[in-house]
């Protein structure tokens, strides 16, 4: 239903859902191990999920298979624990793969370790600005003159926030993160819109 009958002639392909509408994926540390967790909002022929794990977000290894419902019109959590969590960071990919062998990757997550880590600040490939903390309840940015560029609020159960905008130009930023139960921690770095 929805899209699907809204074809612009009749011989366009059909429409076929997507196995898998994915609504988090999220890592924490929880009793000093590694906690993953997802939602589903939809699944149609869907297999299993499979865990990959990084220790420098490279190469992944598997670590853990987890079967689906198959076929759900409601949403539906996973969690796993990884029992060798280290006390440094690691990287946890998430991919799904349906009845017919076709499989989805999700995007990578960075897992802090479960020891309190300094927040850090990188961009990425298309230009967004990730900020990685424990338990991060406010990030500030602001330029080389002290205006602030943009803001994010959260509830303290994200460990990352991603930033983009098109007003964030080539120069030189500040931005200040509130974490771990109000701790602050102000980072100075160069951003590049090239």
């Amino acid at each position: 239903a929805g899209l699907c009958n809204l074809r612009v002639s009749y011989d366009a392909p059909p429409c076929a859902p997507l196995p898998v509408g994915l609504e988090n994926f999220e890592t924490k540390c929880e009793n000093d191990q590694a906690l993953l967790n997802w939602s589903t909002i939809t699944e149609s022929n869907s297999d299993y999920f499979t865990i990959w794990k990084s220790t420098n977000g490279i190469d992944f290894s598997e670590v853990a298979m987890i079967q689906t419902s198959e076929n759900s019109s409601s949403q539906l959590d996973y969690r796993w624990i990884d029992p060798n969590t280290e006390t440094n960071s690691a990287y946890y990919k998430l991919s799904q793969t349906d009845l017919n062998g076709t499989t989805e990757q999700f995007e990578v997550k960075l897992f802090n370790g479960c020891k309190n880590v300094n927040p850090i600040v990188f961009t990425d490939d298309t230009k967004s600005i990730h900020f990685q903390a424990n338990h991060i309840t406010a990030i500030v940015l602001q330029d080389n003159m002290g205006r602030t560029v943009l803001s994010k609020t959260s509830n303290g159960k994200l460990n990352e926030i991603i930033l983009s905008s098109p007003s964030i130009i080539t120069g030189v930023y500040t931005s200040v993160v509130t974490y771990d139960n109000g701790k602050q921690k102000t980072i100075k770095f160069v951003y590049s819109a090239d």
